[in-house]
């Protein structure tokens, strides 16, 4: 037998703020992903061209991409929301310039 749990609006708002962090951890680590990415290109790059990779320069993060997986859809660039698949792919791209030694 199922029953139905009815929530309080403290309890609906605190449900809705923890999915919000739980969102937004996703993305912090993402974007820890997507850094630590483009640093090992830019060492691969260094050591490759006999350079060394010195500090970096800026960085910036462009937007998040949301689309359903395996789909052919395309990139937005305001970024894309697909809303209607369950099963979604999500992409953030990070530009990072590095200094050369």
């Amino acid at each position: 037998m199922l029953k139905a749990q009815i929530l309080s609006k403290e309890e609906q708002n605190l449900l809705k703020d923890e999915q919000l962090l739980g969102k937004i951890q996703q993305q912090i680590e993402m974007l820890a992903e997507a850094s630590n990415d483009a640093y090992n290109r830019a060492e691969t790059m260094a050591k490759n061209g006999k350079g060394k990779l010195g500090g970096m320069g800026d960085s910036s993060m462009g937007v998040f991409q949301i689309i359903a997986q395996n789909s052919s859809e395309d990139y937005s660039w305001g970024g894309s929301y697909n809303t209607t698949s369950k099963l979604k792919t999500a992409t953030i791209t990070v530009k990072s310039r590095y200094q050369l030694k």
